[in-house]
C-alpha cells in the first residue's frame, strides 16, 4: 500500500497542476551519457564481381568484427573466387587445353562511418590481406592447379550502408542489426611473376555487396530509435 502513494501523487500532480512528474522525467543512462563501452559486433556474407585473369569473376566474400564508438568498424574478411565461379573468354593454352584463374585471401578490414543520415551511411574502407592464386586447368571430372602464387592484397574502397532493422527491434540496451552493404573499390595485388611467364593480371575494380547481422552500441540504438 505504501508504494502506491508515490504513483499516485504523480498522476495528482499530472492532473491538477499540469506538472510533469518526476518518475516520468528520463535520465540519461551511464552509456547514452557515453561514460560506458560503445561496442557492438556484426558477422556477415556477400558477393563480388570484377575482372580475375582474362575472365570477370563472382567472388564469396566472409566477415565479421566490432563496432567501436559507432562509426569505426574493425574486422577480418575472407573472399575467394572458384575457378567455375567465372565468365567471360578463359585462357587457351597452345595444346588447346582451356585454363582460369581462382583467387582466395583473407585480411584485416578496417572501415569509418564519415556521413550519417536516417538509416543510411557512407564512409571509406579498406582491406589488409595475404592469399593465393592460381592459373587452373579446367578437366570434365576435375580441376588442376598448374600454377600458383603467394600474394599480398589492399583493396581500398567506398560504401553505402543502409539499415534494415524494424525499430522495434531491441534488446538489454542493444539493438539487433540489419544491415545491406553495397561497396566499390579496387583490389591492388603484389606478387612475384608467374613461372611460366604469362601475364595473369589480377588487380582490378569491383563491385560488391553484402548482408551483416549484429548488433549496435546501445548509444546509436537510442539515437537510430
Amino acid at each position: 500500500m505504501h508504494h502506491a502513494w508515490p504513483e499516485l501523487s504523480d498522476l495528482f500532480l499530472a492532473a491538477v497542476l499540469g506538472v510533469t512528474p518526476a518518475s516520468a522525467v528520463q535520465r540519461p543512462t551511464t552509456e547514452s551519457a557515453g561514460h560506458g563501452p560503445a561496442v557492438g559486433g556484426y558477422g556477415g556474407i556477400g558477393a563480388r564481381v570484377g575482372p580475375v585473369g582474362s575472365m570477370v569473376g563472382v567472388f564469396t566474400v566472409s566477415r565479421g568484427g566490432v563496432v567501436l564508438g559507432e562509426r569505426l568498424t574493425l574486422g577480418g574478411a575472407f573472399v575467394s573466387v572458384a575457378p567455375r565461379h567465372a565468365f567471360g573468354t578463359p585462357m587457351r593454352g597452345t595444346t588447346g587445353r582451356i585454363y582460369t584463374t581462382s583467387m582466395l585471401y583473407l585480411g584485416l578490414e578496417l572501415g569509418w562511418v564519415a556521413f550519417r543520415r536516417g538509416r543510411v551511411e557512407i564512409g571509406p574502407q579498406s582491406l589488409l590481406g595475404v592469399g593465393l592464386a592460381c592459373v587452373v586447368r579446367l578437366r570434365g571430372r576435375g580441376d588442376d592447379c598448374v600454377e600458383r602464387l603467394p600474394l599480398y592484397v589492399a583493396e581500398p574502397s567506398g560504401f553505402v550502408r543502409v539499415d534494415l532493422t524494424p525499430a522495434r527491434a531491441k534488446s538489454s540496451g542493444r539493438r539487433a542489426m540489419i544491415r545491406v552493404e553495397f561497396d566499390a573499390g579496387y583490389r591492388f595485388v603484389r606478387h612475384r611473376p608467374w613461372p611460366s611467364g604469362n601475364d595473369v593480371r589480377l588487380a582490378a575494380p569491383y563491385l560488391g555487396a553484402n548482408l551483416d547481422f549484429g548488433w549496435f552500441p546501445a548509444t546509436a540504438a537510442r539515437r537510430r530509435g
